[in-house]
């Protein structure tokens, strides 16, 4: 009996500091969180369509397709693709470092749970010519309750924190994506401006021995023949340049799929890979699918929810710590439980009083980072928008000069044709001559770098609208 007026006794004790800590929260409570954006306050004033809607005919959005590796139309690009998915160094790091996050959340789990210890514990004594042996066995528990949500709070924020990093992890996949495809584009406008190099020297060439021999002929002068041969040097030079580029690209392409460089052979020159024109779909679908927005929505809920448990670390906090042991001279631990078993249990609040301002200040601070997320938030969505828009306008841009082109190329080859022939009667120079055929060299070149611009913007235009490459909002 004696016992169990001692535990009614504690208990009652325990139960008044729990009353009298809930009532200094209490009072606390409602003044501790100053006011700050709410998150959806980011995009309230978004539009319900793009600008190039108002300013062409409209873009009819077409069914909703959640793969960017189904807009290309090249089987050798998208196992490159994989590839550099599979074995990119930076790719595989990024995921391992997510990997080790999402495993650390489980020490911010713990801290809401009780925790219990096993204590064994053996030492040896001696008296004179006595030696004695004693031995301690035990079990302590110690447990924070979490009467506030501080540790919710905390463990709210780490999952934010785990879900941003994914996705900014499928973020990266993305970029690494797009570069493959950006590099291969690259590489085939690349060579196809060198074969039009290599066919100008030809062309130059071949002008060469025309007026070699009308200079032979007493026809043209000396200077004809100089200007010829400095055309071609030039050339000469220009290709060298070309072919550094092409090497550049090559060792770029090799870095991205985690190869050592070689020789093999990465891009197929003999085809421009067919991108098709990704389906527009509405400002609000952008937002709701784009990695980096979605990366920085969790960044920001993080830091909401971190400062909500900065401000109730100035709460008090309740602790109960318990213990249960037995000494002995006997290491058999069926005498655990024996009848001179010692416990406790002992429960407190603590409440901060002084300590210099400095829980108040991390306080503030963590209000004024969370508004400063909100704000990176903001600028994510905008950035986002703004990417779309300049996309849809360069595609209408593209497809008008390319038009343009066609039409300048017919008046070049028209010009290269009447020169040829006024050159053989005399009535054009030798650089008329050599301008007209590198009119439609230069034209030609244009032209491929438009498409392969056309074709590179597609893919910017897919992934600004948040496509993803296996599924749509992919979070693996």
């Amino acid at each position: 009996m004696v016992v169990i007026k001692k535990v009614s006794m504690s208990a009652a004790v325990f139960v008044r500091l729990i009353t009298l800590g809930l009532g200094i929260g209490l009072t606390g409570c409602s003044t501790l969180l100053p006011e700050i954006n709410k998150p959806e306050q980011a995009y309230l004033d978004i539009p319900v369509k793009w600008q190039i809607e108002s300013v062409d005919q409209p873009i009819i959005e077409k069914p909703f397709l959640n793969s960017v590796s189904g807009l290309l139309m090249q089987s050798k690009l998208t196992s490159l693709i994989k590839e550099a998915l599979d074995h990119n160094p930076d790719l595989n790091q990024l995921a391992l470092e997510v990997q080790a996050s999402g495993l650390l959340l489980k020490q911010v789990s713990a801290k809401r749970v009780p925790t219990l210890d096993l204590v064994m514990n053996a030492s040896k004594n001696r008296r004179f010519e006595n030696i004695t042996n004693s031995y301690e066995f035990g079990l302590n528990v110690a447990w924070e309750i979490d009467l506030w949500g501080q540790l919710a709070d905390l463990e709210s924020a780490t999952e934010s924190d785990f879900t941003a990093q994914k996705w900014e992890y499928t973020a990266v996949r993305n970029l690494i994506a797009m570069s493959v495809v950006r590099l291969w584009l690259e590489g085939w406008a690349l060579s196809e401006i060198q074969r039009i190099e290599q066919r100008y020297l030809g062309s130059l060439n071949n002008v060469e021995k025309l007026v070699l021999e009308s200079y032979r002929d007493g026809l043209v002068q000396l200077a004809d023949l100089s200007a010829i041969r400095v055309q071609q040097e030039s050339t000469r030079s220009d290709m060298i340049a070309t072919i550094e580029l092409i090497s550049r690209n090559h060792r770029e392409m090799e870095l991205l799929l985690g190869r050592a460089p070689s020789a093999d052979s990465l891009i197929d020159v003999n085809e421009l890979p067919e991108i098709m024109m990704p389906p527009t779909i509405l400002p609000a679908k952008v937002i709701a699918q784009r990695p980096d927005i979605q990366a920085a929505f969790y960044r920001l809920k993080s830091n909401y929810a971190n400062r909500f448990a900065q401000y109730k670390a100035l709460l008090p906090s309740i602790n109960i710590n318990g213990s249960l042991s037995k000494v002995g001279d006997s290491a058999s631990l069926n005498q655990i439980f024996g009848s001179d078993i010692v416990w406790s249990l002992v429960g407190g609040v603590a409440q901060p009083l002084f300590n210099s301002g400095s829980l108040r200040a991390q306080a503030e601070a963590s209000s004024a980072t969370a508004e400063a997320s909100w704000w990176a938030y903001r600028k994510t969505v905008l950035t986002s928008l703004q990417e779309v828009e300049n996309a849809l306008f360069m595609e209408h841009s593209l497809a008008q000069q390319l038009d343009r082109l066609a039409k300048v190329r017919l008046e070049v080859m028209q010009m290269k044709s009447i020169n040829e022939e006024k050159y053989r009667s005399g009535l054009v120079d030798i650089f008329d001559l050599i301008e007209s055929r590198l009119a439609v060299l230069e034209i030609d070149a244009h032209i491929i770098q438009m498409k392969a611009a056309r074709m590179d913007n597609r893919m910017l235009l897919a992934l600004a609208m948040g496509f993803g490459l296996e599924a749509a909002n992919e979070n693996k």
